[in-house]
């Protein structure tokens, strides 16, 4: 179902934790807000036009009677997939907020930092994912905040660290090499934190603070920053989280070639094909460690998603809301449970469970 490790470091900091008082309230991070919702937004129009159209023409030459008895049936399957649907959406909609758990969250970005936390506790959990340097304090305040580390869970828990492609451009290793240090002591701070987000997009184009595109890509320096955040996720023997766009060939071929993986690989708002979801999980050697997120915001535009989420392994799914603010949060990932739900034949406690 919806659940997983997300990556919260601290203990029980309810009220007038540390984590509060030392974080600002306006901690908004105007530029890594913009170009994350425009480029989850791009993201989303790739997908929704990547949909494959193996199906066309596929009854070019059937007699017209039996198109007509072919339209009925179909119709009669949609009335019945509809009404599925509708009543999985009703009892998504009527699930306890505290049965889900969002596996991917940027709210941190937006700046609110009561917002974040208020909407985490309400929850069953959070992973407050950051994306560069600038904002692990902001996403581990959070996640402290919200107490999501908190019981047996352990310390860091509901917190991923790292660096994402599309701010790599910022901390080429050969010129900044503080970034990586940095994060390996934040890491081992935080034993249940996750490394992320990290990964390879081909679709990326350097940004600066305004949020405007400055300079030409530089894939080979995001390829050197995914591989060495993965090396350091291997040695501790943390998770991953990985952002994949219009780079699927190359992910997989560093997970094939890898001497050693880290223990779960989390492919987040997955938008590849159920072909290239399969070769992951048969990997002979590392096919057991691949989960799979799927987000509304992302998955729901895109016709493949149905597919996927049918064939995806059924304890190998993570509930997203992948969004950088909380609003709109709790309902997308509502949204998106019900999709679930519907694809698998779930009901809304198991999907959630």
């Amino acid at each position: 179902g919806g659940g997983g490790d997300g990556g919260g470091e601290g203990g029980d900091d309810r009220g007038g934790s540390p984590a509060e008082s030392s974080v600002p309230r306006e901690t908004t991070h105007p530029a890594a807000t913009a170009t994350a919702a425009a480029g989850v937004a791009a993201v989303a129009v790739n997908l929704e036009e990547d949909g494959d159209d193996d199906d066309a023409g596929e009854n070019v030459g059937v007699e017209e009677t039996g198109g007509r008895e072919d339209a009925a049936i179909s119709a009669a399957a949609n009335t019945s997939a509809n009404t599925s649907a509708s009543i999985v959406a009703a009892a998504a909609l009527n699930l306890p907020a505290s049965a889900m758990f969002d596996g991917h969250c940027h709210w941190h970005l937006g700046g609110d930092f009561s917002a974040c936390v208020a909407l985490a506790s309400s929850l069953r959990g959070a992973a407050f994912t950051s994306t560069r340097p600038d904002d692990w304090d902001i996403a581990t305040a959070c996640a402290r905040g919200a107490n999501v580390n908190g019981g047996s869970r352990g310390e860091g828990f509901g917190l991923c660290l790292g660096l994402h492609p599309w701010w790599a451009h910022h901390h080429p290793p050969a010129s900044d090499p503080s970034w990586l240090p940095d994060l390996r002591r934040r890491l081992e701070r935080s034993p249940r934190a996750v490394v992320g987000e990290i990964g390879l997009d081909r679709v990326a184009v350097p940004m600066n603070e305004r949020g405007e595109v400055c300079g030409e890509p530089d894939y080979p320096n995001q390829v050197a920053c995914f591989e060495s955040q993965l090396l350091l996720a291997t040695e501790l023997e943390r998770p991953v989280v990985v952002h994949c766009v219009k780079a699927y060939g190359d992910v997989a071929d560093r997970f094939r070639a890898a001497d050693a993986m880290p223990p779960r690989v989390l492919m987040h708002s997955f938008g590849g094909t159920r072909a290239y979801m399969e070769s992951l999980t048969r990997m002979k050697r590392w096919g057991g460690r691949f989960y799979f997120g799927f987000s509304a915001v992302v998955n729901l535009r895109s016709p493949k998603t149905r597919e996927v989420v049918t064939a995806c392994p059924d304890d190998r799914i993570l509930l997203e809301s992948d969004l950088v603010s909380v609003n709109g949060a709790e309902s997308d990932l509502r949204r998106v449970l019900a999709f679930v739900a519907e694809c698998k034949g779930w009901t809304a406690e198991e999907t959630a469970g």
